[in-house]
């Protein structure tokens, strides 16, 4: 969650620039008319007071987007190292379950395996789906084998 976050932070910060180098130049337009001895009229000087205006609130909300993206980070990445070990334990722990259990005697009834095998399946699927829905939450994997 927290990159695609910081991903679309970037493509605004990137297009904010955009704006903000084109107002420059428009306020300069502007500026250079007036030195020149040109007299704007009310609305023109209006539009281009409201244009300032606006691409000040714009700096001030993106620079408030970028602090905060890197002020969560540390947080996030803290998160994500927390659930990949969570999920690394679990698969480990799968892993062992299915080394010593019925999976791992060759004694053991074939359909009863092939039942484990999916069970098993079916949990890492479902652990899959949720920490993509939750944005790397985790879910316990756990196997009955």
């Amino acid at each position: 969650m927290h990159a695609a976050f910081k991903e679309q932070l970037s493509r605004h910060v990137k297009s904010a620039r955009h704006l903000f180098a084109r107002s420059e130049g428009v306020v300069d337009l502007f500026q250079l008319l007036t030195d020149n001895g040109r007299k704007p009229d009310y609305k023109q000087a209006a539009a281009v007071d409201t244009l300032r205006d606006a691409v000040e609130v714009l700096r001030a909300a993106v620079t408030q987007a970028s602090d905060q993206v890197t002020e969560q980070m540390p947080r996030q990445l803290e998160g994500l190292a927390t659930a990949i070990g969570e999920v690394n334990s679990a698969l480990q722990d799968t892993l062992a379950r299915i080394h010593s259990g019925p999976l791992a005697d060759p004694a053991s009834d074939p359909g009863r395996m092939v039942q484990l095998v999916q069970e098993i399946g079916d949990r890492l699927e479902v652990s899959r789906w949720g920490m993509e829905a939750r944005g790397g939450a985790t879910q316990r994997l756990t196997c009955t084998c």
